[in-house]
């Protein structure tokens, strides 16, 4: 089922303002959101372990200005972390 993103979400207002920083229409941008949750089961000596859970969340924006290829990637996704 496709996400609805409203725009308090913090990918809308991150796209946003990458809209806003490219400087020409000769400039493309793109914004990749990832998001990996992980769950780790342990059975040691014949005695399952508590199980641990994890999740990772991270942008990478890629900007392709006049032949050239720029990167950018954070697992920050607060305000600061992308301004």
């Amino acid at each position: 089922m496709p996400v609805r993103r409203t725009a308090q979400d913090p990918l809308v207002t991150m796209a946003d303002r990458l809209a806003r920083a490219a400087p020409t229409d000769d400039v493309s941008c793109s914004l990749r959101f990832v998001e990996e949750r992980t769950e780790h089961l342990v059975v040691r000596n014949g005695v399952p372990e508590p199980g641990r859970t994890g999740l990772d969340a991270g942008v990478m924006v890629t900007v392709w200005d006049h032949g050239g290829c720029g990167y950018a990637a954070t697992a920050d996704l607060s305000a600061a972390g992308h301004a």
